[in-house]
């Protein structure tokens, strides 16, 4: 996930994201890896990009199969570094936070 999320609908837009992921932990794969990257992401976008990650925490927990969270930010952007360690206390699964220096490429796994 990645880019600006500040939909006037942020439940309607999730609802086909949240739908997939539903889908996806019927049988998901021995190891699922999430990036992501919001350059802005506003409050209620925030509350279903949680319940998304709450899905995938569940399965971990549930299943024993592999989960790393991957939480990219601009190293300046000190609210998005807040958020990514407020997810990192309240999921408990692996979760990384790396911070993307000005100047410097969105990874590449992101983008695509």
């Amino acid at each position: 996930m990645s880019g600006r999320s500040i939909p006037q609908n942020a439940v309607q837009l999730y609802k086909i994201c949240y739908e997939w992921i539903e889908q996806y932990l019927q049988d998901p794969a021995e190891k699922t890896v999430i990036d992501i990257f919001f350059e802005y992401i506003d409050t209620s976008s925030i509350r279903c990009v949680l319940d998304i990650l709450s899905s995938i925490s569940k399965m971990y927990h549930e299943t024993g199969k592999q989960v790393e969270i991957n939480w990219h930010y601009e190293e300046d952007d000190d609210d998005s570094l807040d958020l990514g360690e407020y997810i990192n206390a309240n999921l408990k699964v692996p979760f990384n936070i790396y911070p993307i220096k000005e100047g410097e490429d969105i990874p590449d796994r992101i983008e695509n």
